[in-house]
């Protein structure tokens, strides 16, 4: 991959939803988006931010991104169900493995 600057650098979560929510196309995500920062490189976790909701945001490690955001795109998921948005706690591959494991032992 070449070498780019981001055009969002330097913008708020709010700048961006906003940018996202005026350039909607079918094969985007419309309805989450993956923000990339300073804790990203320091902490090697991101935040997903939802278009619908001013302050909803989740914070998670790289496989927890992939992980949640397909279902609450395809609207499986939906964010009032998941515990720990608006938390600041970490929804990582562990998380979402204890998860599967208690479905899994309920069924």
């Amino acid at each position: 991959m070449r070498a780019f600057e981001s055009p969002f650098l330097g913008q708020s979560y709010e700048d961006i939803r906003a940018w996202l929510e005026g350039h909607k196309h079918p094969n985007f995500g419309e309805l989450t988006f993956t923000i990339l920062d300073e804790d990203t490189i320091k902490n090697k976790t991101c935040r997903v931010g939802y278009t619908m909701d001013d302050d909803k945001m989740l914070l998670t490690d790289f496989y927890a991104n992939v992980y949640i955001r397909v279902p609450m795109e395809m609207c499986t998921l939906s964010w009032d169900e998941e515990e720990l948005v608006r938390t600041g706690k970490l929804f990582n591959r562990q998380y979402t493995e204890n998860g599967l494991k208690e479905t899994s032992d309920q069924e």
